[in-house]
């Protein structure tokens, strides 16, 4: 927000600021130059203790959307002290269409959802290789949408995986099976790939699966390491 709204701020006053002389664009330059180095330290910092968070906590959809946020406000900043020392600043359309669709580019490759998965069971496995608590928000990763159940197989399958990372992923994976399982019937017109792929994945690990008991009563819950958890993270247990 405070990149935002002094970026906002520095190109009014470079519309209408009256620079007659050389030494008056020098000095507009240099001041301007300074607020976006300031504006940076901030955005530095901001990073920094996001990095931090999702170090201590894991990855969010909105923790990895200001994540990259940040890094593109960077780029912009950079982009716009470049014009403004070349003397172009009435290109600034043209970076901010760039910026715009550079952004959204860079989500829809990166792929959130499958991303998070990733980070976040990478990160409980490097906690247990420390002998340092490893709690996966098993939760949060049921409520991802179906686009996390590949990366979340392939961890089910790898050799490299702690036995109790598994047990947990595959609860899971045990509810997702469930909850596709409810929503089979679905008409064609609500097909798409993400979808197909997540089921294919799933059914090829039903077996697996089974280890993972599903109880439905007033909703779903699975059977890990003999405890009776909630799909999508209510405590309560069935009776």
């Amino acid at each position: 927000a405070v990149a935002i709204i002094s970026l906002l701020i520095f190109y009014v006053l470079s519309i209408f600021t009256k620079r007659t002389n050389k030494a008056k664009r020098w000095t507009f330059s240099a001041l301007g130059l300074q607020l976006l180095e300031l504006v940076g330290i901030i955005l530095a910092s901001a990073y920094q203790r996001l990095t931090l968070y999702e170090a201590a906590y894991g990855f969010t959809r909105l923790r990895t959307l200001t994540h990259i946020f940040m890094i593109w406000i960077a780029l912009l900043l950079a982009s716009i002290a470049i014009l403004e020392i070349s003397k172009k600043m009435d290109r600034l359309a043209f970076i901010l269409i760039c910026f715009i669709f550079s952004f959204g580019l860079t989500i829809n490759l990166l792929n959130v959802d499958r991303f998070i998965v990733q980070q976040n069971v990478s990160r409980s496995m490097h906690a247990v290789e420390e002998n340092a608590p490893a709690e996966l928000d098993t939760s949060y990763l049921y409520s991802l949408s179906v686009d996390s159940v590949r990366p979340m197989v392939k961890f089910f399958n790898d050799s490299e995986t702690p036995e109790s990372l598994r047990n947990e992923i595959g609860g899971v994976l045990a509810c997702r099976l469930a909850d596709l399982d409810n929503t089979k019937d679905r008409p064609w017109m609500s097909w798409h790939y993400s979808h197909a792929n997540a089921v294919d994945h799933l059914n090829g690990q039903s077996q697996d699966l089974e280890a993972y008991p599903i109880i439905e009563d007033h909703g779903l819950f699975v059977e890990v390491n003999g405890e009776i958890r909630s799909c999508n993270g209510y405590l309560i247990p069935p009776d």
